[in-house]
């Protein structure tokens, strides 16, 4: 597959789609503070470069990462999170880490350039309003779908969590293929049903691909969404986009479906 970092639009002027949010799993095979994963399409780190990296094991020690790309490896990069902190134990196995790369003396840390290359952690690993990320490598035959979940207001297992309703994020890594009622686990809470699409899952209703999911938790079972729409409605966006120019804006709107 041909590496794409912008699109010229009918005007020749360039639109940019390096900001694009990349999976990459980790490939670390213990609890260690050195993380390692490939991202193997693109040629090397260029500023702004995000991923969502899913943590195999506890993290433990400083942390770096060191990922292999399509013409080698980045070598040892730490990654901080507020500032010029480093993550350490923050994160726990399965958990799914938003980090943007920055090169030396590219962004400020209390008014003064960093002096080292750095992966940051997007979001507040304390903060309850963030949007948790979980990474489901749950077999496809299999209809209890889930695994570990360790953030903040999730791990406990509490019944006020479980019935506290918001929005997860879900990687689901193998298409579904359990003909059933499938169920999905967070943490150490019980088992609740997955609905489709407005639908409880069942045996005429258990296609799930695998893909990036935004779900909501209502507090009693968990909405995936594959027909485009977001699990309350009204706007379309899945796993499909395209890419469609607008002749009036002159811009490209991305078009879910």
């Amino acid at each position: 597959m041909a590496q794409i970092s912008s699109i010229t639009l009918p005007n020749n002027s360039k639109y940019d789609i390096k900001g694009s949010i990349h999976t990459v799993i980790g490939t670390q095979t213990a609890a260690t503070g050195t993380w390692t994963g490939k991202l193997e399409t693109i040629d090397a780190l260029y500023d702004g470069l995000t991923i969502a990296y899913w943590l195999p094991y506890n993290g433990s020690g400083n942390a770096t990462l060191n990922l292999t790309l399509k013409n080698g490896t980045t070598g040892a990069i730490n990654c901080y999170y507020r500032g010029n902190t480093r993550l350490t134990t923050h994160y726990a196995a399965g958990d799914m880490i938003i980090l943007t790369y920055w090169s030396k003396g590219k962004v400020k840390v209390s008014g003064t350039a960093t002096t080292d290359a750095r992966w940051v952690a997007a979001q507040n690993y304390t903060d309850g309003n963030t949007i948790p990320a979980f990474y489901c490598g749950t077999a496809a035959s299999t209809a209890a779908k889930g695994g570990s979940l360790s953030v903040e207001g999730w791990a406990s297992g509490t019944v006020k969590d479980q019935t506290k309703p918001c929005y997860l994020i879900v990687d689901m890594y193998y298409n579904n293929t359990a003909a059933s009622a499938l169920t999905f686990t967070a943490s150490n809470w019980p088992a609740k049903p997955i609905w489709i699409n407005g639908t409880v899952s069942s045996a005429s209703n258990y296609t799930l691909p695998k893909g990036m999911y935004i779900v909501y938790y209502d507090g009693s079972v968990f909405h995936f969404r594959t027909d485009g729409l977001l699990p309350t409605g009204g706007v379309n966006i899945s796993n499909k986009v395209n890419l469609v120019y607008n002749s009036t804006t002159d811009a490209l709107d991305f078009i879910f479906s």
